[in-house]
């Protein structure tokens, strides 16, 4: 048993990992746990040194405490699909941990992400979290290039405050169903960030002079023209 160094226990009866057996994994890589019903992250700090590929999805997790995973110091990839996480787990702890990579986060009610949570995904390559409840994401700009995955999510790439992701120096690339936004002549993937912009303004701001002078500026629940730099009667033209 020493020498195995993948390892797959999915969908089992396992209520319980005993970290103390665990020791005996010396040489373990991989560890695939998920479809058991731990309803607990487990505790597998034993295999820190060599833990690189975690599986726990659809265990029944509610949270993942940050002194169980702090410890593993060679994980690259976590897998957290299918789980009950309402909120991105605190990601502080990423920071800490450069070598994760890949984080999925699939089939979760994962609601929104916190700029806090955002900005500590700076060394991760790839975020899944396909269908979650996710409609926005807030702007951060990682030092390496971030890929997210939000197919079949309630994101929305059209929204004004999700244009951000088109901006080249921002490090952070979005993939999203395919959609062409209203009033744009190309699907959403093709659009640059300054014609998003204009189709954006086009179909969630409207105003009249009239409305403007009795200060009725009717906008969209998410979009201040402050936002986007834009005075109400100034006409800007962009080639989408």
């Amino acid at each position: 048993i020493s020498n195995i160094k993948h390892l797959y226990l999915s969908n089992n009866e396992i209520r319980y990992i005993c970290p103390h057996k665990l020791k005996r994994l010396m040489k373990i890589k991989t560890l695939g746990l998920k479809g058991n019903p731990l309803n607990v992250f487990p505790d597998v700090t034993p295999l820190n040194n060599t833990l690189e590929t975690l599986y726990v999805g659809d265990v029944g997790l509610s949270a993942v405490p940050r002194h169980l995973i702090d410890p593993l110091i060679k994980l690259t990839r976590l897998n957290l699909n299918k789980n009950k996480l309402t909120t991105v787990p605190n990601m502080a702890i990423l920071n800490m941990n450069t070598r994760l990579t890949y984080l999925i986060l699939r089939e979760n009610p994962i609601k929104k992400l916190h700029l806090r949570d955002a900005e500590s995904l700076y060394h991760v390559k790839e975020v899944r979290m396909n269908y979650t409840a996710i409609q926005t994401l807030p702007k951060f700009c990682p030092m390496k290039p971030t890929h997210i995955s939000l197919a079949g999510s309630k994101f929305d790439p059209c929204a004004c405050e999700n244009s951000w992701v088109k901006l080249p120096d921002c490090n952070v690339t979005v993939s999203v169903d395919e959609v062409i936004c209203p009033g744009a002549a190309k699907p959403w993937i093709d659009l640059t960030y300054q014609g998003l912009i204009a189709v954006c303004r086009n179909i969630s701001v409207s105003l009249d002079a009239d409305d403007f002078m009795r200060g009725n500026n009717s906008v969209s629940d998410s979009l201040k023209l402050t936002d986007l730099n834009i005075h109400p009667f100034e006409v800007i033209t962009y080639e989408i």
